[in-house]
């Protein structure tokens, strides 16, 4: 029950129950110009059917986000996550999302649940992020903002993009904790494919693959448990 906009202290599900129009059929939810704001958000799927998430505004989570397998994600803008609490965790179910997941929540903690995979970047801002030993594919890892934060790594990363930011660790508000798995650079265009540390953090694994001509380039003083150079530009 109830009727007016949500606000970042509802949750809000898409289910069996939620076409408006009877039936069970397909239906699609559109983020409109102002961006809705949702403390849990659960997109399900109706008895029969398919649930398409549209529109061109960003969605402000400030709780947990759980997409059932087959939904269709054509929103065009970013996911943000706003949380002030820990304990919220992240489902996909192989969803190819195309926009940026933004994480700037301070105090906020995320984990996911299972592998997650971004056409575009995570951008970390604040808070703590736990991959839960899952995998994640992005074009780009920014963590070049300035407010303190713990990184939980165990999963295997693989960064498609290129370019000076394109693995952006240099903070040093940012605490590293990179136990297992990879972190991996695909791209295989003529621009330079860059690791930032900063400084002082231990990396399990760094792993540069990809033909092209662009540099591999690993900026600051760090550790490596192990470092992989498959193909060196030519």
């Amino acid at each position: 029950g109830g009727s007016g906009p949500v606000t970042s202290s509802d949750n809000l599900t898409f289910d069996t129950n939620s076409n408006i129009a009877g039936s069970g059929a397909s239906y699609t939810v559109t983020a409109t110009t102002t961006a809705p704001m949702v403390a849990n958000i659960t997109f399900g799927h109706p008895s029969a059917g398919t649930l398409t998430v549209a529109g061109s505004s960003s969605f402000n989570i400030y709780g947990s986000l759980s997409v059932a397998s087959g939904v269709v994600w054509t929103n065009s803008n970013t996911v943000a996550f706003k949380a002030t609490s820990t304990g919220h965790t992240i489902t996909t179910n192989g969803l190819v999302f195309p926009d940026n997941f933004t994480f700037n929540g301070a105090g906020g903690g995320w984990t996911l649940v299972d592998s997650l995979t971004l056409d575009n970047n995570l951008i970390y801002s604040n808070g703590a992020f736990s991959d839960g030993g899952q995998s994640i594919s992005m074009a780009k890892f920014d963590g070049s903002a300035s407010n303190a934060r713990t990184l939980t790594k165990s999963g295997n990363w693989t960064i498609t993009g290129s370019g000076t930011g394109a693995g952006d660790f240099s903070s040093s508000t940012i605490t590293l904790s990179d136990t297992a798995g990879w972190i991996k650079f695909t791209d295989a265009s003529t621009t330079a494919k860059t690791l930032d540390g900063g400084s002082g953090k231990t990396f399990n694994h760094v792993w540069f693959t990809g033909a092209g001509t662009g540099d591999f380039r690993i900026l600051g003083d760090n550790t490596f448990g192990t470092l992989t150079v498959d193909t060196p530009p030519q």
